[in-house]
């Protein structure tokens, strides 16, 4: 509630309130009635201006709207849109999906383990011998990448030795057991961790082995007057697990690093002796690590 102030007949200066709640059109009424009324010199004093009740209510009036229509255009246009100009994301230099194909080079170290089954040297024992002997193959495979995940299959084959005998303790001391093999193949996936250029990778599947294990009584001593000659010959079949560092070069050349665990599971064989008696048997265990180093094409 405001007030004005004028003068009664008497001349004695009187307060009248005007109440601008009763809207924005009842005090344009009044400003206009009271302009009308004032002449133009009474205009330009600047007393007027400044003094004069219609106007201060005009200014009033006039801020009010001001800030009414600063509210509804604030209201309406919203806070500013922040902008972020966000970098590009540059691309790995090296892509390890696709086919490849390469070579690998390596050693493996295995143990053998046989037991009579039969008590062909009483009384029925196991003994172990080692295997050692170079490596060489070529492997072939194909990658899905997806960001840092790398995972595919691969298959490898090529030559490998089981080659290894050891002597049965005990008397008559001249039964022994041997190994040996030639071709493997590993067909195994790998699941891999993409560090730019470098590839860490854990592999696992299958694995087979042309091997020959073999146990054999010569009778090169007067306490064994019995000779036997029990083997076996098969593509054996057993699983691998193990790991590797792979590192690309360019785009297409890779260098890898691998260790791979193997174990053929257990062959049993038999055979009759040379005078007749049995058949008397035998069970070779056989497992394996191998060690190799290769190079990948990525085409």
């Amino acid at each position: 509630m405001q007030s004005r102030r004028l003068q009664n007949s008497a001349g004695e200066a009187t307060a009248t309130p005007v109440d601008l709640s009763k809207g924005n059109d009842l005090a344009a009424d009044r400003i206009l009635g009271g302009l009308t009324k004032l002449d133009f010199q009474s205009l330009t004093n600047r007393g007027f201006f400044w003094n004069s009740p219609g106007m201060k209510a005009f200014a009033r009036f006039a801020f009010v709207l001001l800030v009414g229509n600063l509210l509804a255009v604030v209201s309406y246009a919203g806070p500013e849109p922040i902008s972020k100009e966000v970098a590009p994301v540059t691309p790995s230099p090296c892509d390890w999906s696709g086919f490849y194909l390469g070579v690998n080079a390596g050693g493996q170290f295995g143990h053998s383990e046989d037991k009579d089954l039969d008590n062909y040297n009483f009384p029925d024992k196991s003994w172990g011998y080692g295997e050692t002997s170079f490596t060489v193959g070529e492997q072939i495979g194909y990658n899905w990448q997806w960001r840092w995940l790398v995972l595919g299959p691969e298959i490898d084959a090529g030559y490998m030795n089981l080659d290894g005998r050891g002597v049965e303790p005990g008397i008559p001391h001249d039964t022994f057991g041997e190994s040996e093999s030639d071709f493997f193949a590993t067909f195994r996936g790998r699941v891999g961790v993409a560090l730019d250029c470098w590839l860490v990778y854990a592999t696992g599947g299958g694995i087979g082995v042309n091997y020959h294990p073999r146990v054999i009584d010569t009778s090169s001593t007067t306490a064994g007057p019995d000779t036997i000659d029990a083997s076996r010959h098969d593509f054996e079949w057993g699983y691998t697990l193990g790991g590797g560092v792979e590192r690309m070069f360019g785009r297409h050349w890779s260098l890898k690093v691998e260790y791979l665990y193997f174990n053929l599971g257990s062959e049993t064989f038999s055979a009759i002796s040379g005078n007749g008696f049995g058949p008397y048997s035998w069970r070779a265990e056989t497992e394996g690590h191998i060690v190799r180093a290769g190079f990948n094409y990525h085409f």
